[in-house]
């Protein structure tokens, strides 16, 4: 047979993602790393590292967003990217994307949307164009699939006058989710030890 397309949900607030993700999250907001720790191939959660295009990837003590995951390189040959790779069963994902500046009066900013791509365990792929705005305000995407997640990459859009737009990450949350067919069974053990103790009283 052949494989199943992954179904997927996508959040653009965090409580939305959270009552999606159920209770089991796990979140780094690199707080607890030094600022210009490296953090290429670093396993910042269980399962879960990073690495860019660019030549150093590095937490990086930003002004106005405190630490973040961030890129450092040159941004003016190509678009630059991030690889997000995951090696435990997360089924959702969330972060904000900090510094992604989008203003159609500013060439020096991005000319459209950065695109994150994410693989699944079933062989498939979903695309995601992710728009910025004028202040570069944190942007929060989550996601939710039916299958686990594998892989994902975050291309930065390119500017009006050429090289890509900076951007980085920070608050990276992820969740097994459990599927429904295991609740459904732990349920179901649950209804039958109940039923089994009240017979014996």
């Amino acid at each position: 047979a052949g494989a199943q397309a992954a179904d997927v949900q996508t959040f653009t607030s965090l409580a939305a993602w959270e009552g999606a993700a159920g209770p089991l999250v796990e979140e780094q907001t690199f707080s607890e790393y030094d600022s210009g720790a490296w953090m290429a191939g670093v396993e910042f959660l269980p399962g879960v590292s990073a690495t860019s295009s660019l030549a150093e990837l590095r937490v990086f003590d930003s002004f106005t967003f405190g630490k973040i995951l961030f890129a450092v390189g040159d941004r003016d040959s190509a678009a630059a990217s991030y690889d997000i790779a995951f090696t435990q069963p997360y089924r959702a994902v969330s972060f904000d994307i900090l510094g992604l500046e989008a203003d159609a009066s500013d060439p020096t900013t991005a000319a459209g949307p950065g695109l994150l791509t994410v693989w699944f365990a079933d062989a498939t792929s979903a695309q995601f164009e992710v728009a910025g705005n004028p202040a570069g305000d944190p942007i929060f995407f989550g996601l939710v699939a039916s299958q686990s997640i594998t892989g994902m990459r975050w291309t930065e859009p390119l500017q009006g006058v050429g090289g890509s737009e900076e951007s980085g990450f920070d608050n990276f949350r992820v969740a097994a989710v459990p599927e429904p067919a295991t609740s459904a069974m732990g349920l179901l053990g649950l209804g039958l030890l109940a039923l089994k103790l009240r017979r014996r009283r």
